[in-house]
């Protein structure tokens, strides 16, 4: 979790705040913020997939369950 809020903040930087100033700048701020991009979605896919495991663990099997 800690992993994706520093990557938003990382990514709030290089869009927002982050001036290029010229050309280059502006090609190695797109290749940095594209780079972000997809370590974001794969932190939160991840901490998707670390969740539904937790609730796949903590769930009930009625499936053999009798009276």
């Amino acid at each position: 979790m800690k992993k994706v809020e520093k990557l938003k903040e990382e990514l709030n930087y290089w869009k927002n705040e982050f001036k290029p100033v010229n050309n280059m700048g502006k090609w190695s701020r797109q290749v940095r913020v594209d780079s972000i991009n997809k370590a974001l979605e794969a932190a939160e896919a991840e901490q998707y997939d670390r969740e539904r495991d937790i609730l796949k663990s903590n769930s009930i099997n009625f499936d053999n369950f009798e009276l």
